[in-house]
């Protein structure tokens, strides 16, 4: 592994979990997840660093039409995102996306997804170049950029956070 900077972060419980190493990767350095942990724990404390190291998204967060606020404000908390592309049950096919600019005023939980989501939603193709996906993001005045494939199945995600990130930290 060849790193920017000579910086490790040591793989103790109090020094690093997925919060320190995602700051030593973005400084260049590397951080090591502690082992004082089980097997699961570990594996997901290295998703959410790899999840946040890449610029294309590949597993969104989603939810689906019928779903609630209730479900999917949990869904997003638990995941820390700050909204979710909407897909059919039962298959991959995106039909809206569900942010926090949606849900802001809404004080029903109960409501379903698909009353309070943006249905038209600009898309791109998953081969699209990261030059490609900030011209679309600047063009629409948006955050968010979902892939999908030719059948309008859900492909990953683009966002305007993780390309201003690759930006500023150019070492990452």
């Amino acid at each position: 592994i060849s790193l920017h900077i000579p910086l490790v972060s040591a793989n103790m419980d109090t020094v690093t979990e997925s919060g320190m190493a995602r700051a030593m990767a973005e400084a260049g350095g590397i951080g090591i997840i502690h082992r004082f942990c089980s097997t699961e724990k570990q594996v997901e404390e290295v998703r959410k660093v790899k999840r946040a190291e890449n610029v294309v998204i590949e597993d969104p967060v989603t939810v689906y039409p019928d779903d609630t606020l209730r479900e999917a404000r949990k869904i997003m908390d638990l995941s820390g995102a700050s909204s979710a592309l909407v897909v059919e049950k039962g298959g991959k096919k995106l039909v809206g996306i569900l942010t926090s600019r949606d849900m802001l005023f809404e004080e029903t939980n109960g409501k379903a997804v698909k009353e309070v989501m943006t249905k038209k939603v600009i898309t791109a193709p998953r081969t699209i170049s990261l030059t490609g996906a900030q011209a679309l993001l600047h063009k629409y005045k948006i955050e968010k950029l979902p892939l999908v494939k030719r059948n309008g199945d859900l492909a990953g995600l683009i966002t305007l956070k993780d390309i201003l990130k690759k930006i500023y930290n150019p070492c990452a």
